[in-house]
């Protein structure tokens, strides 16, 4: 027998049985919002209040239940059960009024959640004003920092091969706005000095004997320019219609490659002052010459650059006029120049000449301790100060000479300039000499006053110290550029910009393979200079043709892993591009 019921209280049995399963699912996620559930709520009993009324909250006086009984082959009466029918209405009475209690439940249960998620959200509230409350204190008990204190941000390192450090590395040091015959000291230089040039790391400063030491931050090649110190001017010239025309210092310039760690002495040369004397006047008292600027390598024998001072100027009124000489581009010291008063006037005789050679100081023999100074005073480890004269007259540190009474006083440098003393009246007083200048062997590119002028800066002399960033060079000829902190050239033009940035001349080329060729098996550089020079090969009783060496590049070439350069290989040089100009050139 198949009984079919359709009965309201048995739809709202599964109808509420099937909104627990509901809720017990939205509530056990998460993100579940307090108002979903009570929409399903509310949805589900609008629901069955629609098909049953009467029912909810118990009440069970509502419509009769409608039952149709289908049996087989039997008529109603007879299929009929009154006590089955009684049992039935009586389970389903009871399930409703169980239904009805389990909605008031979850009712309850309902507005207790709703009670909770409104202390939890207060709870919330209270917590984010408190920690707002806090970072306002700490941001009262904190000063802001300023913008000195704040610290630059690390660069990323742009290339992983050989980092760099991105640094300019440009230093340029001066007297600190000092003149005379003694060197400035630290707390002078305060002012004048780049913060960075006093990083102990990198510089340091012997301010009695005026010598800073610098340490070399990284290997790679510098342009390096040196200016002398200016000599002094006579008294008074200008208010008396008389030329001012003290010896200017001389400037030179180059590239040279320095290894990072070695230490590099400097003495930067000051200005000559004019006399200072009540009885100075243009006719009465020289003036002291200028230093000379000096920068050598710790513990060598010879200077790596170094710029001549200029001459003092003389007194005027005799038959030659005082003018001071510049600063020599050559080692040696120089005289004053013979400048006549009038083109009548015959060539002074007995004038000979005593600037100084060989590094020697220059000047008058017979006032030792007036004569300039030039680089073997630094080889006996002895001082630098300049001197005075009875006219209160000062020469410029760094080697300065002076004389006595009227002449000009000679410029210190790697030889001191020579001066000739107020004598017979035959003399003819001369300003004070330049003082000699040098540029080592090893420098490239070398620049110097003929080119350059001379230095005629109030603030006495400098010296400039810059780090070639796009290119540099090793000595040798099998030199992988990765093992020395660079790239190789990737074509002709690059080796050829390259040689030209670093200073290294040639007269044509780069040839491709020149001596590097079978495919590179030896294992030579890529880009490779060497000075062009003429070598005799003899055959017998004759001469060969000259050999020149110039610019070579081999794209094939790579160098040679763990290679160390021998002594003659040195005076080849490896050129590489270096990790800046190669992501400048990706850029």
């Amino acid at each position: 027998m198949l009984i079919l019921e359709r009965n309201k209280s048995a739809f709202t049995f599964y109808l509420y049985f099937y909104l627990l399963i509901y809720i017990y699912y939205i509530m056990t996620l998460k993100d579940v919002s307090f108002w979903c559930i009570v929409l399903a709520v509310v949805s589900a009993m609008t629901i069955q209040h629609i098909l049953s009324i009467n029912t909810i909250e118990g009440n069970v006086d509502g419509p009769e239940i409608d039952i149709v009984i289908v049996t087989d082959g039997l008529d109603g009466e007879e299929g009929t059960s009154k006590k089955y029918l009684e049992r039935q209405n009586k389970i389903l009475t009871d399930e409703n009024r169980q239904l009805s209690n389990k909605n008031k439940e979850l009712k309850q249960e309902l507005i207790s959640s709703g009670k909770r998620e409104a202390e939890i959200a207060d709870e919330a509230e209270i917590a984010d004003e408190a920690e707002i409350a806090d970072e306002a204190e700490i941001k009262e008990e904190t000063p802001s920092p300023s913008p000195d204190s704040i610290p630059e941000p690390t660069l990323p390192l742009r290339i992983e091969l050989t980092p760099d450090d991105y640094i300019e590395h440009y230093y340029e040091i001066n007297t600190c706005g000092k003149e005379g015959k003694d060197p400035p000291k630290e707390e002078e230089c305060d002012n004048y000095l780049d913060e960075k040039w006093f990083n102990k790391g990198v510089h340091n400063y012997d301010q009695n004997k005026g010598i800073h030491t610098w340490v070399v931050p990284r290997t790679g090649s510098y342009i390096i320019e040196a200016g002398g110190g200016v000599g002094g001017s006579i008294k008074d010239a200008e208010e008396n219609g008389i030329v001012v025309s003290p010896g200017k210092g001389a400037i030179m310039k180059g590239i040279f490659y320095l290894k990072k760690g070695e230490e590099y002495n400097i003495i930067i040369g000051q200005n000559g002052t004019e006399p200072k004397s009540p009885r100075a006047n243009p006719w009465n008292g020289g003036a002291g010459a200028g230093g000379g600027t000096f920068m050598w390598k710790k513990g060598a024998n010879k200077p790596l650059i170094v710029s001549g001072g200029g001459g003092g100027q003389g007194i005027t009124g005799h038959k030659i006029l005082g003018y001071g000489g510049n600063g020599s581009v050559t080692e040696r010291g120089t005289m004053g120049p013979i400048i006549k008063r009038h083109i009548d006037i015959p060539p002074p005789m007995n004038i000979v000449p005593n600037f100084g050679r060989d590094g020697e100081g220059g000047g008058d023999s017979a006032k030792p301790l007036k004569k300039s100074k030039g680089w073997n005073t630094i080889l006996k480890n002895e001082p630098m100060n300049g001197v005075t004269n009875v006219f209160q007259s000062e020469s410029g540190f760094g080697g300065g000479g002076m004389v006595h009474t009227h002449a000009g006083g000679g410029g210190g440098g790697y030889s001191g300039g020579g001066s000739k003393r107020y004598g017979y009246s035959e003399s003819n007083t001369l300003g004070g000499g330049g003082g000699g200048s040098y540029f080592d062997e090893d420098g490239f590119k070398r620049e110097d006053s003929m080119t350059l002028d001379f230095n005629d800066n109030e603030s006495g002399g400098y010296l400039k110290i810059e780090y070639i960033r796009e290119y540099f060079f090793a000595p040798g000829t099998k030199h992988r550029c990765i093992d020395v902190g660079g790239y190789e050239p990737t074509s002709q033009e690059e080796c050829k910009e390259a040689a030209k940035t670093l200073g290294l001349e040639y007269k044509t080329g780069p040839r491709e393979n020149g001596w590097n060729s079978d495919d590179c098996k030896s294992g030579y550089s890529r880009c490779i200079w060497r000075e062009e020079t003429i070598e005799e090969k003899k055959a017998g009783c004759e001469k060969n043709n000259n050999v020149d060496k110039g610019l070579v590049y081999n794209k094939k070439c790579g160098g040679t892993e763990g290679y160390k350069p021998s002594s003659v290989e040195e005076f080849y040089k490896t050129i590489c591009v270096s990790p800046w100009k190669r992501e400048q050139s990706l850029n």
